[in-house]
C-alpha cells in the first residue's frame, strides 16, 4: 500500500471509521456493516470535487463526501482544496470530526497532503481557496471567482 494510502486512510479513520479506501486497479472505498464486507469504486465529481452522487447512497452527509473526494484526489495525485478547508470543516461551525477535530487538523497538517501547488488555486495560485473550479479541462480550488478573475485578467 502506497504511502499516500496510508496517510489519508489515517485521517479518514478520524472523520468516517467505517471506511478504508483500497486500491488494486481502481480507488474503491471499502466498509464492513452487519457483519458483511463492501467495496464501492471511488467517483468523485470534477466540478465539485465531492463524491459523485452515487457515492452519496453510502450515506454520508454533503461535507463528508467533500472530504472523502478530497482524499481521493489526494490518493490520485490530483490538485485539491488546502488545509485551511480542513480547518473550517474541523472547526466549530461544521465539526466534520465531531469533538476530534483538533486531531484531524493536525493529522492533515503533518501528512503529505499540503502540497503547495496542488492545494493552491488552479486559476491564480493563490493559498486561501474558498470555491471550485472546472472548466476546459482545468479542474481544483480556486478563490472566489471574482478574484481570480480580476487576477487572471491583471496577468493579461
Amino acid at each position: 500500500m502506497s504511502y499516500v494510502l496510508r496517510e489519508a486512510n489515517e485521517i479518514l479513520r478520524i472523520f468516517q471509521s467505517d471506511f478504508h479506501f483500497v486500491k488494486n486497479h481502481r480507488l474503491c472505498l471499502a466498509w464492513r456493516r452487519n457483519g458483511s464486507y463492501f467495496t464501492y469504486c471511488v467517483r468523485v465529481s470534477k466540478h465539485s470535487g465531492a463524491l459523485s452522487m452515487k457515492n452519496w447512497k453510502l450515506g454520508l452527509g454533503g461535507t463528508s463526501a467533500m472530504a472523502m473526494g478530497q482524499l481521493a484526489r489526494w490518493i490520485r495525485g490530483q490538485s485539491r482544496v488546502p488545509i485551511s478547508a480542513w480547518e473550517h470543516w474541523a472547526g466549530d461551525q461544521i465539526r466534520l470530526a465531531g469533538d476530534r477535530g483538533d486531531e484531524l487538523v493536525a493529522a492533515i497538517k503533518r501528512s503529505s497532503y499540503g502540497n503547495g501547488k496542488k492545494t493552491h488555486c488552479v486559476l491564480c495560485g493563490a493559498d486561501r481557496c474558498g470555491d471550485w473550479w472546472s472548466l476546459d479541462n482545468v479542474v481544483g480550488p480556486c478563490c472566489t471567482f471574482s478574484k481570480c478573475q480580476r487576477s487572471c485578467k491583471e496577468k493579461q
